[in-house]
């Protein structure tokens, strides 16, 4: 895998293979997700990652999801969190058992509460546009 990290700072440790970062940013190497974090613990001979303190990840379709903790599956290209706020214009999504599978394309919550937010969906009206 070809990966990428930008961290202020970091850490890593050649025989258990593993990094530990502060104030980074991950990309897949497919560039699908791209992940902003306090803090990211990498088990590279696993190809697992775990995000302490939470962050962001996104994809370029407009979605994100914001975690207060999440752990990520690099062979299994799945991103999963007990709880997360996904977003994407008009649409908010707060809920439970967060499962991102980023090669399928998809999002699901265990337990979701949802509501749609309109405001972004309206942005054309009053200025000429289509109501």
């Amino acid at each position: 895998r070809t990966d990428r990290i930008v961290a202020r700072r970091a850490s890593y440790r050649v025989l258990s293979k593993t990094l530990a970062a502060e104030q980074v940013t991950f990309a897949t190497e497919d560039g699908k997700v791209e992940v902003d974090a306090p803090q990211l613990d990498w088990n590279m001979s696993e190809g697992k990652l775990d995000l302490p303190r939470g962050g962001t990840a996104r994809n370029g379709s407009g979605w994100s999801a914001q975690v207060p903790e999440a752990r990520i599956d690099l062979p299994g290209e799945v991103l999963t969190a007990d709880h997360a706020v996904l977003s994407f214009p008009g649409l908010l999504v707060a809920g439970s058992g967060l499962t991102w599978r980023w090669k399928d394309g998809t999002m699901e919550l265990a337990s979701p509460e949802s509501r749609v937010l309109p405001e972004p969906l309206r942005s054309n009206r009053g200025k000429g546009g289509a109501p």
